[in-house]
């Protein structure tokens, strides 16, 4: 009786992760009672990644196996063509300043890196 080659297994792997910090400072002073400023300085990065490996087999004998038997077939290229890495690096400021109580300056910046943004 002649081997079956049409039964094709195969094993994948995905890995899937994400870190995240953020972090604040704040200053908060009145001066003479008249004058009051707040400070406020922060930072946040954000990683996220997805890994995915895949190797699969042909030619296996009978399509009833388990993962032992893979060594029975014909190996195929081991494939990971589906990395993913999302990167993301923000710096902010914001300046509130306040005079006695009625007056209100306030001034902001943020400024964003990601990997998902165009290069120039």
């Amino acid at each position: 009786m002649g081997r079956r080659s049409g039964i094709y297994g195969s094993i994948r792997n995905t890995e899937t992760g994400s870190f995240q910090t953020s972090n604040v400072l704040t200053y908060d002073k009145r001066f003479q009672k008249k004058h009051k400023v707040v400070v406020q300085l922060g930072q946040e990065f954000v990683k996220r990644w997805t890994r995915v490996l895949e190797s699969g087999v042909s030619g296996l004998p009978t399509d009833e196996f388990i993962l032992g038997d893979m060594s029975l077939g014909t190996p195929s290229v081991a494939s990971s063509d589906e990395n993913y890495d999302d990167n993301l690096l923000s710096f902010f400021a914001r300046l509130n300043y306040d005079f006695t109580d009625k007056y209100l300056f306030s001034a902001t910046f943020r400024a964003d890196g990601s990997s998902k943004f165009g290069k120039k």
